[in-house]
């Protein structure tokens, strides 16, 4: 799901307690343009991620954090993995696995729940969220 990065975004954006984040700021924290991410955050909209406030921005909803915290939990637990086994700096490391993690099968999901079992921050200092299992 190409909105993934943009869910994940605006769900840390709220980590930060920034609870509004307009297309220019995700697209300053993506790498696109102000319109490509006016329309992924209305993707957003149409799946009940959230809400969009006219002139303001996009604000994740119920849905849209229930989501987000099960992408940022199996993107931090990738974190984790690439900085034990191939030794990256965490900064790297959460690079490659923004890469990777919309690709990560439910297999590969539970062997790094299980590996990881107990861990609460990641390597950059993160907290891991809990989810429903």
């Amino acid at each position: 799901m190409v909105e993934s990065k943009y869910l994940k975004e605006a769900y840390r954006a709220y980590e930060k307690g920034i609870p509004v984040v307009g297309p220019t700021y995700i697209g300053k924290t993506i790498g696109v343009n102000k319109t490509t991410a006016y329309q992924a955050l209305q993707k957003l909209v149409k799946r009940n991620y959230g809400i969009y406030l006219k002139n303001k921005g996009f604000v994740i909803g119920e849905q849209g954090r229930k989501i987000a915290k099960k992408l940022m939990r199996r993107h931090r637990l990738i974190e984790c993995l690439i900085v034990d086994t191939f030794g990256l700096s965490p900064c790297e490391a959460c690079r490659e696995a923004g890469n990777i993690d919309a690709f990560v099968g439910e297999k590969m999901s539970a062997a790094l729940e299980k590996k990881y079992d107990g861990r609460r921050l990641c390597p950059c200092g993160n907290e891991i969220p809990e989810v429903e299992r």
